[in-house]
Protein backbone atom coordinates (compact mmCIF):
# COMPACT_ATOMS: atom_id res chain seq x y z
CA UNK A 1 0.00 0.00 0.00
CA UNK A 2 0.95 3.28 -1.00
CA UNK A 3 0.35 6.42 1.20
CA UNK A 4 1.12 9.90 1.45
CA UNK A 5 1.12 12.45 4.59
CA UNK A 6 -1.70 15.16 4.44
CA UNK A 7 -1.25 16.18 7.65
CA UNK A 8 0.80 15.96 10.54
CA UNK A 9 0.49 14.79 13.96
CA UNK A 10 -0.85 18.16 15.48
CA UNK A 11 -1.67 20.26 12.90
CA UNK A 12 -3.94 22.96 13.61
CA UNK A 13 -7.10 23.48 11.44
CA UNK A 14 -8.46 27.27 11.34
CA UNK A 15 -11.46 28.58 10.68
CA UNK A 16 -12.11 31.46 8.39
CA UNK A 17 -11.51 34.16 11.24
CA UNK A 18 -7.78 32.57 11.62
CA UNK A 19 -8.99 30.96 15.39
CA UNK A 20 -8.31 27.32 15.73
CA UNK A 21 -11.24 25.09 14.59
CA UNK A 22 -12.28 23.25 17.46
CA UNK A 23 -14.95 20.19 17.49
CA UNK A 24 -14.53 20.72 13.68
CA UNK A 25 -14.95 17.64 11.40
CA UNK A 26 -12.09 16.38 8.24
CA UNK A 27 -14.08 14.36 5.64
CA UNK A 28 -12.51 12.19 2.77
CA UNK A 29 -14.38 11.09 -0.11
CA UNK A 30 -13.93 9.66 -3.59
CA UNK A 31 -13.39 12.55 -5.77
CA UNK A 32 -16.67 13.87 -7.28
CA UNK A 33 -18.65 11.99 -4.89
CA UNK A 34 -19.96 11.23 -1.10
CA UNK A 35 -18.38 7.98 -1.10
CA UNK A 36 -16.12 7.69 1.93
CA UNK A 37 -12.18 7.39 1.41
CA UNK A 38 -9.90 5.28 3.66
CA UNK A 39 -7.65 6.91 5.71
CA UNK A 40 -4.85 6.47 8.29
CA UNK A 41 -2.97 7.72 11.33
CA UNK A 42 0.22 5.57 10.42
CA UNK A 43 2.74 5.46 7.44
CA UNK A 44 2.46 1.96 6.87
CA UNK A 45 -1.48 2.19 6.56
CA UNK A 46 -1.96 -0.69 9.26
CA UNK A 47 -4.70 1.88 11.50
CA UNK A 48 -7.52 3.05 9.68
CA UNK A 49 -9.25 6.24 11.26
CA UNK A 50 -12.61 6.98 11.75
CA UNK A 51 -14.30 9.03 8.57
CA UNK A 52 -15.41 12.01 8.90
CA UNK A 53 -11.97 12.52 11.78
CA UNK A 54 -13.09 15.09 14.48
CA UNK A 55 -11.21 17.63 15.70
CA UNK A 56 -9.90 18.47 19.49
CA UNK A 57 -10.56 22.21 21.25
CA UNK A 58 -7.45 23.31 19.34
CA UNK A 59 -8.31 22.33 16.10
CA UNK A 60 -6.12 19.02 16.11
CA UNK A 61 -7.04 15.42 14.39
CA UNK A 62 -7.74 13.02 17.19
CA UNK A 63 -8.50 9.33 17.12
CA UNK A 64 -11.74 7.69 18.52
CA UNK A 65 -9.68 7.81 22.32
CA UNK A 66 -8.69 11.28 21.80
CA UNK A 67 -5.42 11.09 20.88
CA UNK A 68 -3.73 13.42 18.46
CA UNK A 69 -2.99 11.98 14.79
CA UNK A 70 -1.34 12.36 11.51
CA UNK A 71 -3.45 11.80 8.54
CA UNK A 72 -2.43 9.59 5.61
CA UNK A 73 -4.71 9.10 2.26
CA UNK A 74 -3.51 6.26 0.81
CA UNK A 75 -3.84 4.17 -2.64
CA UNK A 76 -6.04 1.19 -1.44
CA UNK A 77 -9.66 3.52 -2.49
CA UNK A 78 -10.99 3.91 -5.66
CA UNK A 79 -10.25 7.22 -6.69
CA UNK A 80 -8.09 10.42 -6.39
CA UNK A 81 -9.59 12.18 -3.01
CA UNK A 82 -11.70 15.18 -1.97
CA UNK A 83 -11.66 16.88 1.41
CA UNK A 84 -14.11 18.61 3.38
CA UNK A 85 -13.70 20.71 6.09
CA UNK A 86 -16.75 21.70 8.57
CA UNK A 87 -17.17 23.66 11.70
CA UNK A 88 -18.68 22.21 15.15
CA UNK A 89 -22.29 23.09 13.50
CA UNK A 90 -21.75 21.43 10.13
CA UNK A 91 -21.42 24.13 8.05
CA UNK A 92 -18.45 23.52 5.17
CA UNK A 93 -16.10 25.77 5.46
CA UNK A 94 -14.26 24.80 2.44
CA UNK A 95 -13.83 21.88 0.15
CA UNK A 96 -10.51 20.53 -1.69
CA UNK A 97 -10.94 18.70 -5.06
CA UNK A 98 -9.13 16.11 -7.22
CA UNK A 99 -6.35 15.40 -4.32
CA UNK A 100 -3.87 13.41 -6.09
CA UNK A 101 -3.76 9.62 -4.72
CA UNK A 102 -0.48 8.28 -3.38
CA UNK A 103 1.44 6.62 -6.19
CA UNK A 104 4.13 4.11 -4.30
CA UNK A 105 7.22 4.70 -6.18
CA UNK A 106 8.92 2.00 -4.91
CA UNK A 107 6.72 -0.68 -5.51
CA UNK A 108 9.06 -3.29 -7.11
CA UNK A 109 11.03 -2.98 -3.46
CA UNK A 110 10.79 -5.12 -0.06
CA UNK A 111 8.05 -3.39 2.07
CA UNK A 112 11.13 -2.98 4.99
CA UNK A 113 12.98 -1.29 1.76
CA UNK A 114 9.86 1.76 1.30
CA UNK A 115 10.51 4.84 2.79
CA UNK A 116 7.80 5.67 4.92
CA UNK A 117 9.05 7.44 7.90
CA UNK A 118 7.06 9.35 10.33
CA UNK A 119 8.58 11.29 12.86
CA UNK A 120 6.98 11.75 16.36
CA UNK A 121 9.20 13.57 19.78
CA UNK A 122 9.11 11.75 22.97
CA UNK A 123 10.38 13.38 25.99
CA UNK A 124 8.05 11.45 28.46
CA UNK A 125 9.87 8.39 30.57
CA UNK A 126 7.79 5.90 29.70
CA UNK A 127 6.73 5.55 25.91
CA UNK A 128 3.93 2.48 25.43
CA UNK A 129 4.12 1.94 21.56
CA UNK A 130 1.33 0.92 19.66
CA UNK A 131 0.70 -0.66 16.16
CA UNK A 132 -0.40 2.57 14.77
CA UNK A 133 3.42 3.86 15.24
CA UNK A 134 5.13 0.87 13.16
CA UNK A 135 7.16 1.68 10.65
CA UNK A 136 7.25 5.38 11.94
CA UNK A 137 10.09 6.88 13.76
CA UNK A 138 10.64 8.42 17.35
CA UNK A 139 12.73 11.50 18.34
CA UNK A 140 13.85 10.27 21.93
CA UNK A 141 14.91 13.36 23.45
CA UNK A 142 16.29 12.38 26.73
CA UNK A 143 17.87 15.69 27.44
CA UNK A 144 15.93 15.85 30.74
CA UNK A 145 15.45 11.93 31.78
CA UNK A 146 15.67 8.40 30.81
CA UNK A 147 13.48 7.11 28.45
CA UNK A 148 12.00 3.32 28.04
CA UNK A 149 10.09 2.35 25.27
CA UNK A 150 7.52 -0.41 25.44
CA UNK A 151 6.59 -2.12 21.97
CA UNK A 152 3.35 -3.87 21.04
CA UNK A 153 3.98 -8.12 21.34
CA UNK A 154 6.47 -9.13 18.50
CA UNK A 155 3.28 -11.47 16.79
CA UNK A 156 0.88 -8.75 17.27
CA UNK A 157 3.72 -6.82 15.94
CA UNK A 158 4.47 -9.30 12.43
CA UNK A 159 7.63 -10.70 10.83
CA UNK A 160 9.43 -8.08 9.23
CA UNK A 161 7.29 -4.76 11.32
CA UNK A 162 9.20 -2.38 13.49
CA UNK A 163 10.30 0.67 14.94
CA UNK A 164 13.19 3.12 14.40
CA UNK A 165 14.53 4.90 17.42
CA UNK A 166 17.03 7.57 16.75
CA UNK A 167 18.18 9.25 20.57
CA UNK A 168 18.68 13.24 20.10
CA UNK A 169 20.35 13.71 23.19
CA UNK A 170 23.65 12.86 24.66
CA UNK A 171 22.43 12.62 28.27
CA UNK A 172 21.05 9.51 30.16
CA UNK A 173 19.94 6.64 28.83
CA UNK A 174 17.26 5.04 25.69
CA UNK A 175 15.20 1.70 26.36
CA UNK A 176 13.76 -0.18 24.34
CA UNK A 177 12.00 -2.53 26.84
CA UNK A 178 9.70 -5.54 25.30
CA UNK A 179 6.95 -7.07 25.89
CA UNK A 180 6.51 -9.90 28.98
CA UNK A 181 9.29 -12.68 28.31
CA UNK A 182 10.29 -11.83 24.31
CA UNK A 183 13.61 -10.52 23.91
CA UNK A 184 15.59 -7.99 22.29
CA UNK A 185 18.72 -9.29 19.95
CA UNK A 186 18.70 -12.55 23.03
CA UNK A 187 18.50 -9.98 26.08
CA UNK A 188 15.83 -8.90 28.08
CA UNK A 189 16.11 -4.97 27.28
CA UNK A 190 18.51 -2.95 24.66
CA UNK A 191 19.91 0.33 26.12
CA UNK A 192 22.23 3.02 24.25
CA UNK A 193 23.03 6.07 26.28
CA UNK A 194 25.10 7.77 22.19
CA UNK A 195 23.46 10.63 21.13
CA UNK A 196 21.87 10.77 17.67
CA UNK A 197 22.31 6.93 17.65
CA UNK A 198 19.72 5.27 15.89
CA UNK A 199 18.44 1.99 15.77
CA UNK A 200 15.09 -0.21 14.17
CA UNK A 201 13.77 -2.70 16.25
CA UNK A 202 12.04 -5.52 14.14
CA UNK A 203 9.96 -8.09 15.08
CA UNK A 204 10.45 -11.47 13.76
CA UNK A 205 7.13 -13.18 14.77
CA UNK A 206 8.03 -14.30 18.11
CA UNK A 207 10.84 -11.51 19.52
CA UNK A 208 12.73 -8.54 19.00
CA UNK A 209 15.67 -7.85 16.09
CA UNK A 210 18.01 -4.56 16.30
CA UNK A 211 19.56 -3.55 13.00
CA UNK A 212 21.68 -0.72 12.58
CA UNK A 213 20.86 2.32 11.10
CA UNK A 214 23.16 3.48 8.74
CA UNK A 215 26.28 5.55 9.83
CA UNK A 216 26.43 3.86 12.86
CA UNK A 217 29.19 2.03 14.89
CA UNK A 218 28.60 -1.93 15.97
CA UNK A 219 28.40 -2.29 19.77
CA UNK A 220 31.80 -3.75 20.44
CA UNK A 221 33.69 -2.03 18.29
CA UNK A 222 36.83 -0.59 19.31
CA UNK A 223 39.10 2.17 17.87
CA UNK A 224 41.96 4.10 19.01
CA UNK A 225 40.74 7.53 20.94
CA UNK A 226 43.07 10.62 20.43
CA UNK A 227 41.83 12.61 24.33
CA UNK A 228 42.17 11.18 28.02
CA UNK A 229 38.21 11.14 27.95
CA UNK A 230 36.32 8.55 25.94
CA UNK A 231 33.12 10.54 24.10
CA UNK A 232 29.62 9.48 24.61
CA UNK A 233 28.72 6.35 23.67
CA UNK A 234 31.89 4.84 24.11
CA UNK A 235 33.77 3.74 26.82
CA UNK A 236 37.52 3.02 27.56
CA UNK A 237 39.04 -0.32 27.85
CA UNK A 238 39.92 -0.83 31.03
CA UNK A 239 38.83 -3.66 32.35
CA UNK A 240 36.08 -2.12 34.63
CA UNK A 241 32.88 -3.66 35.84
CA UNK A 242 29.82 -2.47 34.38
CA UNK A 243 26.18 -3.10 34.74
CA UNK A 244 24.88 -5.74 32.33
CA UNK A 245 21.72 -4.08 32.52
CA UNK A 246 22.29 -0.22 31.51
CA UNK A 247 25.06 -2.01 28.50
CA UNK A 248 22.65 -4.53 27.54
CA UNK A 249 23.54 -4.23 23.89
CA UNK A 250 27.67 -4.78 24.66
CA UNK A 251 27.29 -7.65 26.86
CA UNK A 252 24.88 -9.15 24.53
CA UNK A 253 27.75 -9.13 21.75
CA UNK A 254 31.23 -9.85 24.35
CA UNK A 255 29.10 -11.49 27.37
CA UNK A 256 31.54 -12.20 30.17
CA UNK A 257 34.29 -12.91 27.52
CA UNK A 258 36.55 -10.59 29.73
CA UNK A 259 35.69 -10.84 32.86
CA UNK A 260 32.23 -11.72 34.73
CA UNK A 261 32.02 -8.77 37.17
CA UNK A 262 30.01 -9.92 39.86
CA UNK A 263 28.90 -12.96 38.20
CA UNK A 264 25.26 -11.81 38.35
CA UNK A 265 24.67 -7.50 37.46
CA UNK A 266 28.32 -6.77 36.29
CA UNK A 267 31.03 -7.84 33.41
CA UNK A 268 34.36 -6.63 32.72
CA UNK A 269 35.26 -4.61 30.10
CA UNK A 270 38.64 -5.79 27.84
CA UNK A 271 41.70 -3.93 29.32
CA UNK A 272 43.80 -2.82 27.15
CA UNK A 273 45.79 -0.15 28.81
CA UNK A 274 49.50 -0.18 27.62
CA UNK A 275 48.71 -2.93 25.49
CA UNK A 276 49.32 -3.17 21.58
CA UNK A 277 46.25 -5.37 19.78
CA UNK A 278 47.32 -7.99 17.29
CA UNK A 279 45.09 -9.69 15.05
CA UNK A 280 44.27 -13.47 16.77
CA UNK A 281 45.99 -15.79 14.68
CA UNK A 282 43.26 -18.30 13.87
CA UNK A 283 44.80 -20.86 12.61
CA UNK A 284 46.83 -18.87 9.66
CA UNK A 285 50.13 -19.57 11.20
CA UNK A 286 51.75 -16.33 11.93
CA UNK A 287 51.76 -16.26 15.85
CA UNK A 288 53.89 -19.17 16.46
CA UNK A 289 52.88 -19.05 20.00
CA UNK A 290 49.37 -18.90 19.42
CA UNK A 291 48.47 -22.26 21.54
CA UNK A 292 50.30 -21.12 24.78
CA UNK A 293 48.66 -17.50 25.28
CA UNK A 294 47.27 -17.30 28.22
CA UNK A 295 43.61 -16.54 30.00
CA UNK A 296 41.55 -13.74 28.56
CA UNK A 297 39.24 -13.31 31.36
CA UNK A 298 36.53 -16.19 30.94
CA UNK A 299 39.38 -19.03 31.35
CA UNK A 300 39.60 -18.71 27.52
CA UNK A 301 43.29 -19.55 26.42
CA UNK A 302 45.01 -20.36 22.90
CA UNK A 303 44.62 -19.29 19.26
CA UNK A 304 41.13 -17.12 20.41
CA UNK A 305 39.98 -13.57 20.31
CA UNK A 306 40.80 -11.46 23.69
CA UNK A 307 43.80 -13.74 24.61
CA UNK A 308 46.74 -12.65 25.97
CA UNK A 309 50.62 -13.24 25.27
CA UNK A 310 53.42 -11.71 28.18
CA UNK A 311 56.35 -9.64 26.23
CA UNK A 312 58.89 -11.99 24.46
CA UNK A 313 62.50 -11.97 23.01
CA UNK A 314 62.91 -14.23 19.61
CA UNK A 315 66.28 -16.81 20.35
CA UNK A 316 69.00 -15.30 18.96
CA UNK A 317 72.70 -15.12 18.83
CA UNK A 318 75.93 -12.91 18.86
CA UNK A 319 79.25 -12.80 17.51
CA UNK A 320 82.08 -12.53 19.77
CA UNK A 321 85.83 -13.17 20.24
CA UNK A 322 88.48 -14.13 22.57
CA UNK A 323 91.85 -12.84 23.53
CA UNK A 324 94.70 -16.09 23.37
CA UNK A 325 96.90 -13.71 25.71
CA UNK A 326 97.52 -13.56 29.34
CA UNK A 327 96.37 -9.96 29.23
CA UNK A 328 92.44 -9.53 29.25
CA UNK A 329 91.75 -8.29 25.48
CA UNK A 330 89.55 -4.53 25.88
CA UNK A 331 87.90 -5.32 22.39
CA UNK A 332 86.26 -8.44 23.33
CA UNK A 333 82.72 -7.90 21.49
CA UNK A 334 79.32 -8.82 22.63
CA UNK A 335 79.92 -7.89 26.32
CA UNK A 336 81.01 -11.38 27.29
CA UNK A 337 84.27 -12.20 29.00
CA UNK A 338 87.01 -14.48 28.91
CA UNK A 339 89.77 -15.10 31.56
CA UNK A 340 93.27 -13.66 31.16
CA UNK A 341 94.63 -16.94 29.88
CA UNK A 342 92.17 -16.91 27.19
CA UNK A 343 91.35 -20.64 27.83
CA UNK A 344 87.68 -20.00 28.92
CA UNK A 345 85.47 -19.49 25.48
CA UNK A 346 81.98 -20.27 26.98
CA UNK A 347 80.50 -18.32 30.29
CA UNK A 348 77.71 -18.47 32.34
CA UNK A 349 74.68 -16.56 30.99
CA UNK A 350 74.46 -13.22 33.05
CA UNK A 351 71.74 -13.20 35.19
CA UNK A 352 72.43 -9.71 37.60
CA UNK A 353 70.95 -6.35 36.47
CA UNK A 354 71.99 -5.13 32.99
CA UNK A 355 74.25 -2.06 32.57
CA UNK A 356 76.32 -0.20 30.46
CA UNK A 357 79.13 -1.81 31.72
CA UNK A 358 80.94 -4.60 29.63
CA UNK A 359 80.24 -7.74 30.33
CA UNK A 360 76.83 -7.38 31.10
CA UNK A 361 74.22 -5.93 28.26
CA UNK A 362 74.41 -6.58 24.43
CA UNK A 363 72.91 -3.32 22.32
CA UNK A 364 70.12 -0.67 23.98
CA UNK A 365 70.37 2.65 25.40
CA UNK A 366 71.19 0.99 28.96
CA UNK A 367 68.25 2.69 30.61
CA UNK A 368 64.25 0.88 29.38
CA UNK A 369 63.05 -1.94 31.21
CA UNK A 370 61.19 -3.55 27.81
CA UNK A 371 61.65 -4.18 24.06
CA UNK A 372 59.68 -1.99 22.15
CA UNK A 373 58.61 -0.58 18.74
CA UNK A 374 58.52 3.01 18.46
CA UNK A 375 54.97 4.28 19.47
CA UNK A 376 52.59 6.53 20.04
CA UNK A 377 50.10 6.41 23.04
CA UNK A 378 46.05 6.48 22.41
CA UNK A 379 42.93 5.44 24.61
CA UNK A 380 41.32 2.28 23.22
CA UNK A 381 38.27 2.38 23.57
CA UNK A 382 35.06 0.29 23.10
CA UNK A 383 31.36 1.19 21.49
CA UNK A 384 28.97 0.81 24.35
Amino acid sequence: MATSLRYPMGHTFLDNSGNPLASGTVHYYEVNTTTDEPIYSDAAGLTALPNPITLNSAGRAVDGSSNLVAIYLSDAGATDYKEVVKDSGGTTLWTDDNIPQPVDPTASLTDTAKPRIQWSTDTDTSVSLTAGNLGGGRLADSSSNDITYAPIAASTAGNGNGYLIKKTSGSNTVTFDPDGSETVDGGSTFAWTTGNASYWFISDGANWRVALDRGDVPVGSIVAWTTSAAPAGWLECDGSAISRTTYAGLFAVISDDYGNGDGSTTFNLPDLRGEFIRGFDNTAGTDPDAASRTDRGDGTTGDDVGTKQASAFALHGHPFRTTTGTTPNANVLGGISTDEDGTTANQTAFTGTPSDSAGEQIGGSGASTETRPTNVGMMWIIKV
